[in-house]
């Protein structure tokens, strides 16, 4: 990797880079040559292997049963035996009276490139004295953080309308939710899944009549969807970044990977989150693999009791639940008995209070 590309990373404080071995903490500065001007490695001369992974602008993506960790979770990992050096070099760039326009070009450079990952750890280490039990939020984001369910109503009621020449609104409906859980498999969650269960769904009911225009006003439907702007729910805007002052943020979401990027992009929310991971399932082991140890001090925040509190709450961490105003079939499940992990939220503007009493 050249020197410039390396730069142009480090406001990722190398945390977001795999650690092959995670008990060699050093992994990914050994096989490197170093560039005398500026004293910075500028080329590493052995890849990284026995990862299927992506990076997608900020985002990571967990393909396989192997968890991809970085910025927190993985910068944890790689500062171990650093503890010392982490509290001085935080304590002077965080507090001290170091400045860029009164510091030499090249300490200024290396305080970022080199000392932003103990920025990160000093911060860490302050939010571990917080009073409250809970030092990371995992947050849900269709139907959490911004509205999602709805726009697949409006479409499915215009999808009865254009073949209730074929079948009633009710058993078509059946018909669809059929074919979706049918092909979840296949396609997985998300839009363009939803819009191709409609076109099996319309050739079915009609025995194979439904004429052209039909599917094509179908594909016009799904592709209005995915250009729909995002609209953040009550309180999440205003409560979010107050959040991500006092805990690790950390984005579980699932569906589609190219539209949850999207959304998550067009949202203005993913500088406050310290890690994404979007999933294709949301189970125990889901959350086992992301949060690992930290699962006691982790709190779920979603709407669905399926996918965000039943399986985090079996994980070990607690989990709030905000219901939302529509609820897919498919994430139907009956809550949890009240018990000392499991809360409620009305709102989202309601998590902070009640995160303070945790």
């Amino acid at each position: 990797m050249a020197l410039r590309h390396i730069q142009n990373l480090r406001h990722f404080g190398f945390c977001d880079l795999t650690a092959v071995h995670p008990n060699h903490c050093q992994a990914f500065f050994m096989h490197c040559e170093h560039e005398f001007k500026t004293f910075l490695v500028s080329q590493t001369k052995k890849s990284l292997q026995n990862h299927d992974y992506e990076f997608h602008r900020r985002i990571i993506i967990i393909e396989d049963e192997n968890l991809i960790q970085r910025r927190a979770f993985g910068f944890r990992a790689a500062v171990q035996g650093h503890t010392e050096i982490a509290l001085i070099f935080g304590s002077v760039c965080c507090h001290g009276p170091m400045r860029r326009h009164n510091v030499h070009p090249l300490i200024a450079g290396l305080q970022n490139l080199c000392l932003n990952p103990y920025i990160k750890l000093y911060t860490l280490m302050e939010r571990a004295s917080l009073p409250s039990s809970i030092k990371i939020l995992g947050l849900d984001a269709d139907d959490t953080l911004w509205q999602n369910e709805e726009f697949f109503r409006l479409t499915q009621d215009r999808f009865a309308d254009m073949l209730s020449a074929y079948m009633p609104p009710d058993p078509l409906h059946e018909e669809l939710l059929a074919a979706e859980r049918r092909n979840l498999g296949r396609y997985g969650y998300g839009i363009k899944g939803f819009v191709l269960s409609m076109v099996e769904t319309a050739i079915d009911v009609s025995k194979g009549q439904v004429p052209a225009h039909v599917i094509h006003d179908i594909l016009v439907m799904g592709r209005d969807m995915l250009n729909h702007p995002i609209h953040l729910l009550p309180g999440v805007a205003e409560c979010l970044p107050k959040l991500a002052e006092d805990y690790a943020l950390v984005l579980v979401t699932k569906g589609d990977l190219l539209h949850q990027e999207q959304k998550l992009a067009q949202s203005g929310l993913g500088d406050l989150f310290d890690d994404v991971h979007i999933v294709s399932e949301k189970q125990i082991t889901t959350y086992q693999r992301i949060f690992g140890a930290q699962l006691p001090a982790t709190a779920m925040i979603g709407n669905s009791i399926k996918s965000d509190i039943l399986p985090a709450l079996a994980a070990g961490a607690a989990a709030i639940h905000i219901p939302g105003r529509y609820e897919w079939e498919m994430e139907k499940a009956s809550a949890p008995p009240d018990g000392p992990r499991f809360f409620k939220a009305s709102s989202f503007n309601k998590v902070s209070a009640l995160l303070s009493e945790i």
